[in-house]
């Protein structure tokens, strides 16, 4: 199975153009048969790649070289910014630097994981402008850019599956459009993996399998590895595609549509081959979350938009409860703490 890929080029163009009506827009088939397109997409595969989507590759470019160059650092000026990783339920201290083998984002899968990130929030951290000048107002630059792509991709996800309210997946997302007074569930992170040496701990990855813990992510990478598992129960390579988004779902959106929009489980693991090996990769990450304090309602997904296929039960394993999106977000990020410091 191929990962599917999207182009964006004629809403891009819409939206580019003067005197926009985003309700004509909205209303117009080329927008509902590419909402389709992303529904489908997503239901079926579970991640996608999404190319001409008007988020300005010179800019990731910048971010990507800022994040080498404080990656570079020695250990000791990195460690000035080490990410406190005491209450990961305080999303206001969601930020800063990782260490190789901090994380382990499955329990069992690997022993250690060969990657440094750095999480960036909008509002809060402390960011190495002194060493990296312009590393934060990149990452601004990028959250700004990313809000205004995936409000779109939710209200096409709205109109795909026929809702009334195209913003139905944007009224917990206050924090889009006025962000001094909501704060969401969001986050963007760069990830560094070195090159790997022979000597590298047993049963090690780059990135082990797990999902992402938010609505949607959109991620940028320069180099290959990475891995997604689809709906169908199948490992594909995501390839890099210069100037491309690869997107997945969360556990959130996961929970809110009962498993209609599944968050699809990734790894990065490390190639075989030791010339590939030992060249370094980057990725560039933004999640996009619900407001901190939204509760998540279930919702039963039409019928006629379902998989018939026995391999996809969708619903049946799903709650109807009322959920805390905190709780199902962050959750999860407690789990690959644990044990490590």
């Amino acid at each position: 199975m191929e990962v599917p890929i999207i182009d964006l080029t004629s809403i891009i163009s819409d939206l580019n153009s003067t005197d926009v009506d985003l309700n004509k827009l909205y209303k117009q088939d080329s927008w509902i048969r590419l909402g389709t397109e992303i529904r489908n997409a997503i239901h079926q595969v579970g991640c996608l790649y999404f190319i001409n989507h008007g988020i300005p590759e010179d800019m990731t470019n910048r971010i990507f070289n800022n994040g080498k160059a404080f990656f570079d650092l020695p250990e000791n000026n990195k460690m000035v910014y080490k990410k406190d990783s005491s209450n990961v339920m305080d999303i206001t201290t969601y930020f800063g630097y990782n260490k190789e083998g901090t994380e382990k984002l499955h329990p069992t899968e690997a022993d250690y994981e060969t990657r440094q990130s750095f999480d960036c929030l909008e509002k809060y951290g402390r960011y190495p402008n002194d060493e990296v000048p312009g590393f934060q107002g990149s990452i601004q630059e990028l959250f700004i850019h990313s809000r205004k792509l995936i409000k779109h991709i939710l209200r096409l996800l709205a109109i795909s599956l026929e809702f009334d309210d195209i913003d139905f997946f944007l009224h917990l997302s206050k924090h889009l459009d006025n962000p001094k007074d909501f704060t969401g569930l969001e986050n963007v992170r760069l990830n560094y993996y070195p090159p790997v040496s022979k000597d590298a701990p047993a049963r090690s990855v780059r990135a082990a399998p797990h999902s992402d813990y938010d609505i949607m992510t959109f991620l940028f990478q320069n180099e290959g590895g990475l891995m997604a598992h689809t709906v169908c129960g199948e490992w594909v390579n995501v390839t890099p595609i210069p100037g491309s988004i690869v997107v997945v779902t969360g556990l959130v959106l996961e929970y809110w549509t009962k498993g209609f929009f599944r968050a699809a489980p990734h790894k990065v693991l490390i190639p075989e081959d030791e010339v590939t090996a030992s060249k370094s990769r980057q990725s560039l990450v933004y999640f996009h979350g619900v407001d901190e304090d939204a509760i998540i309602c279930p919702i039963e997904i039409n019928e006629k938009f379902k998989l018939t296929s026995p391999e996809t039960d969708i619903g049946s394993q799903y709650s109807d409860e009322p959920k805390s999106a905190k709780l199902i977000s962050l959750t999860p990020m407690l789990e690959s703490y644990k044990g490590y410091t």
